[in-house]
């Protein structure tokens, strides 16, 4: 058991107080074939909705009551999954970091042989927001864990893009004694609109996974640009970005659903579980026989046949 506490502290020592303190702590164990929701603890305007089944394993909806992150928030999520137990987390919907300083902490603990995919869904940036984020993920041997986020850096359909003040996050995942993973960025409009940085495209995406890794690889869209490759544990690293959302998130979850259909995981489609990925306009993953829309609902427009390279 790693200390809260020490994290906490040492994230935020430079900045001002949380005004309020939201919190939700989830403990999953494997239990009689099944992994269960052991206890679930929440306050203020972190909740988690009923867990559901997927085979072997579960999906829970992490949802935020009120309009997201305010200036002087505080959302501490606690995850610990015990041995055996699988799941997925996603947001329910996307996250939006209002004007103001705000802040979130995600900690998780995965025990031996569990398996825990965190896939929040995109995170909207509105004007005059700054957030400050730290991820930190302890897992025991034979645990395996998955991470994607994609972040808005504006409103774009209201002509908001850069008008944020920063985003600031890190993550940390280790192994044991063995860090697996480091990932820090922080971009502010000025930073972000320099060559090598964002290229004026205000959307980026960052992945992380135990799994396996494929051969490095990339693939171009007429918006969008993904790119992976693998850490000396073969590991699997991602990155995105792109001029519109609809394209990224599409790309996206082609490119997860080919990845965990070659490790043996169950078939997922997020955007039925998460208007972060699919209310933006995101291509909902396509099972064979299924047609897919850009846009994510009937009646719209059918793109054009896209088959991602193999994972």
């Amino acid at each position: 058991m790693k200390p809260w506490l020490g994290f906490a502290e040492s994230s935020f020592l430079k900045r001002p107080e949380p005004k309020r303190v939201h919190s939700l702590e989830i403990h999953m164990v494997y239990r009689g074939g099944r992994t269960l929701v052991q206890r679930a603890h929440s306050s203020g305007a972190l909740r988690i909705l009923r867990p559901f089944d997927l085979g072997d394993r579960i999906l829970l909806q992490l949802i935020t009551l009120g309009p997201g992150l305010l200036d002087g928030d505080l959302f501490r999520i606690e995850v610990h999954v015990g041995p055996g137990a699988k799941a997925l987390l996603v947001n329910q919907s996307a996250g939006k970091v209002h004007p103001g300083l705000a802040r979130q902490e995600v900690v998780i603990q995965a025990a031996q042989e569990s398996e825990l995919e965190f896939y929040p869904g995109l995170s909207i940036l509105f004007p005059q927001a700054s957030l400050e984020q730290r991820t930190r993920v302890w897992l025991e041997p034979g645990a395996r864990f998955g991470l994607l986020e994609t972040w808005a850096l504006g409103r774009m359909a209201r002509g908001e893009a850069w008008d944020f003040v920063f985003l600031d996050t890190r993550t940390e995942v280790d192994q044991g004694s063995i860090p697996l993973f480091r990932d820090a960025l922080l971009l502010s409009p000025l930073n972000a609109s320099r060559p090598g940085f964002m290229e004026g495209r205000p959307y980026l995406a960052s992945g992380f996974w135990t799994w396996p890794a494929p051969d490095p690889g990339m693939e171009l869209g007429g918006t969008w640009a993904l790119a992976w490759s693998s850490t000396a544990q073969a590991h699997l690293v991602l990155r995105g970005t792109a001029s519109e959302g609809a394209g990224l998130l599409g790309a996206l979850t082609d490119r997860l659903y080919v990845c965990r259909q070659s490790w043996g995981l169950v078939r997922l489609d997020l955007g039925r579980y998460s208007s972060a990925w699919a209310g933006s306009g995101a291509t909902p993953i396509s099972f064979p026989g299924q047609p897919r829309t850009s846009c994510g609902k009937t009646g719209c427009e059918l793109p054009s046949p896209r088959t991602p390279s193999p994972c």
